[in-house]
C-alpha cells in the first residue's frame, strides 16, 4: 500500500511549507539514525519521514502526489491544468531529480508523477498547443525517467505518448523503438545476475571436463 506522507509527517493536506519543515525538522531530530544506533524500525520510519518531505516540499512533486492521491479515492482537492511550458518544465524537472539523486529514486515516485502530467487534460493540451519541438523536448524528458520503470510502466507511458501524436509514423515509430529497448534493458538488469551466475557455471563446467 502506498504510504500517506501527510501521515508520515503528521500534518494536515493543507499544510503550509513552512509547517511541513517544522514538521520534518522534529521528526528528523528524534528518529535520526545517529540517535538510534542499531533500531531498523527507526531507520525505517527515518527514511519514510525524509522520502515524504522531499515530495510534500517541492510544489511540483506534491501536486503530483495529489494527483495519485486523487486517482486512489483519497483526495477531492482540484489539480491545476497546466499549460504546455509548464508541462515541459514540470518534465525537466523530473529529469533533473533523477540526475541529482543519481538515479536513486523510487520508480512508483516518478510513475505517478508522470502519470499526472500525462493525464488526458495534458495530452489534449499538448495535441493542441504544442510545437513540433515543443512536444519533442516533452518526450525527451519523460522517456529519461522511464529507465527503472518495469515493463508494465514503460507500456503505459508509451501508450499516453503515442496519443500525442498518433497519426504521425516518425513520432510512433521513435516511441515503439524506445519501449522495445527499454523492456529489453528491464529483463537484462532483472536477469543479469542469474545470467552471470549461469555462465560462470558452464564455464566451469567446460573447463572441468576438458582437463579430464
Amino acid at each position: 500500500m502506498q504510504l500517506n506522507y501527510y501521515d508520515i509527517l503528521q500534518v494536515k493536506p493543507n499544510a503550509s511549507n513552512e509547517e511541513i519543515r517544522r514538521a520534518y525538522r522534529k521528526l528528523a531530530l528524534l528518529y535520526h539514525p545517529d540517535k538510534n544506533p542499531g533500531s531498523a524500525p527507526t531507520q525505517l520510519y527515518f527514511q519514510q519521514v525524509k522520502e515524504a518531505y522531499e515530495v510534500l516540499i517541492n510544489p511540483a512533486r506534491r501536486d503530483a502526489y495529489h494527483y495519485f492521491l486523487k486517482k486512489s479515492g483519497q483526495d477531492k482537492t482540484p489539480r491545476t491544468v497546466l499549460t504546455v511550458n509548464g508541462l515541459i518544465e514540470r518534465a525537466k524537472g523530473q529529469k533533473d531529480y533523477l540526475i541529482q539523486r543519481n538515479y536513486n529514486v523510487a520508480p512508483d515516485t516518478l510513475f505517478f508523477e508522470l502519470e499526472h502530467l500525462l493525464q488526458p487534460i495534458h495530452v489534449e493540451t499538448l495535441k493542441k498547443e504544442g510545437t513540433a519541438g515543443e512536444l519533442s523536448a516533452f518526450k525527451e524528458y519523460a522517456l529519461f525517467c522511464v529507465r527503472n520503470f518495469d515493463k508494465t510502466q514503460i507500456r503505459l507511458v508509451v501508450q499516453k505518448l503515442e496519443s500525442i501524436a498518433p497519426n504521425n509514423q516518425e513520432w510512433v515509430l521513435n516511441l515503439n523503438h524506445f519501449q522495445k529497448n527499454a523492456i529489453a534493458s528491464f529483463y537484462w538488469n532483472k536477469y543479469k545476475v542469474l545470467a552471470a551466475v549461469i555462465i560462470a557455471c558452464l564455464t566451469c563446467s567446460i573447463i572441468f571436463y576438458v582437463s579430464k
